[in-house]
């Protein structure tokens, strides 16, 4: 009867997605509720900046750094919990901004914590000057003495600025005119449109200079970093690009191990992961597509370990999560449950795949799988 309990209970064990690969969503009521994430949030950003110091990428004057946003953050349960953190980081002196992304491994039980994978970005930081910024000749001109400083406009009053999300989208229009230009993107990849303004400054000037940070994503999943200054004002009418400068997201295809081998996650530097709904999961043919090509993957897997007979066919039953990471395309994080035709052997398996749709590009980077009890 022992025996009969444990093996029930390494059945079960195998049948929870979340232990076997699946990295769950907090939501923002449990991320603003929760000290321990809060603690550990702040206990990341400060390795991060810590990091940035010592690899010379900020002068030491420059470490006044505050946690200003927690993006996103997933949880794992392993030997403790594993917490995954997409948060911006602000400068107030100087409004630089640092995109992050670290990974903690927390034991309560211990009350230890540990950072297993990190990684950040500093968008490029560039100043208006009176030589960029320069209206048409009938119009006034904007003072080559700044008035005063920057000032952080708050996000509330972002989203609600019909002005400044019109703004937002000039500046938007033309750096992805500029990357076009400049041939660092493909003339038909040139969809992009404003995921996130993570921030925006206003320095009043004869008008206001609106220095803007925000991300822009396209359908083919690539993500711009950009940062631009618009020069307004508001008794002409004048919208004018003082300065600007982007990054295009790299990728990095090797995914990074996490203390638990049944556990795919992924290094790229290009943000968290967000969780696909079950609608959109049915209603996508790409990601049953992908589940599929997984699938077969983790089959042959099972044939060449010899716990299946060379000619058996496995098809997925149910696809219980996904995740997406934007990357240079897309990054999707799948938990299956896979049967043969018979039904005789049953397995949950996780396992991402990277896909890039211009190019029809298909990988699997990692990958696990459980056969279940009978």
């Amino acid at each position: 009867m022992k025996a009969l309990l444990i093996v029930f209970a390494i059945a079960l064990c195998c049948c929870n997605s979340q232990t076997l690969g699946g990295y769950t969503q907090v939501s923002a009521t449990d991320i603003q509720n929760s000290a321990t994430i809060q603690s550990l949030a702040n206990y990341g950003a400060q390795n991060i900046v810590q990091q940035a110091l010592t690899a010379g990428k900020l002068p030491n004057s420059n470490a006044n750094f505050k946690l200003t946003s927690i993006n996103s953050v997933y949880q794992q349960v392993v030997n403790g919990i594993n917490y995954r953190f997409n948060v911006t980081l602000t400068n107030s002196d100087n409004g630089v901004i640092i995109i992050a992304q670290f990974t903690i491994n927390y034991v309560a039980s211990s009350n230890t914590r540990q950072i297993i994978s990190s990684n950040y970005q500093i968008p490029t930081y560039s100043l208006p000057s009176s030589t960029t910024a320069t209206p048409k000749a009938t119009q006034s001109q904007p003072q080559a003495t700044q008035v005063g400083g920057y000032t952080l406009i708050p996000a509330n009053e972002v989203q609600n600025n019909a002005l400044i999300q019109s703004l937002a989208n000039l500046g938007a229009q033309s750096i992805t005119q500029q990357a076009v230009t400049e041939k660092k993107l493909p003339t038909s990849n040139s969809n992009f449109a404003i995921s996130k303004i993570n921030s925006v400054y206003q320095q009043v000037v004869n008008g206001i200079n609106y220095k803007f940070n925000v991300t822009l994503t396209n359908s083919d999943g690539v993500t711009i970093y950009a940062q631009f200054v618009i020069y307004y004002q508001a008794s002409t009418n004048t919208r004018q690009i003082a300065s600007s400068s982007f990054s295009i997201a790299p990728y990095s295809a090797a995914p990074t191990q996490t203390p638990t081998t049944a556990t795919p996650t992924s290094s790229t530097k290009a943000g968290g992961w967000t969780q696909l709904s079950d609608a959109d999961i049915q209603n996508s043919a790409i990601i049953k597509s992908l589940a599929d090509f997984g699938a077969q993957n983790i089959a042959q897997q099972i044939i060449t370990a010899g716990k299946a007979p060379s000619n058996s066919k496995f098809t997925v039953t149910k696809i219980n999560s996904v995740s997406s990471q934007v990357v240079n395309g897309i990054n999707y994080n799948f938990n299956v449950n896979l049967s043969n035709a018979d039904k005789s052997i049953n397995v949950v398996a996780a396992y991402i795949v990277y896909y890039q749709s211009w190019t029809n590009t298909k990988k699997v980077l990692s990958s696990s799988y459980q056969i279940l009890a009978k």
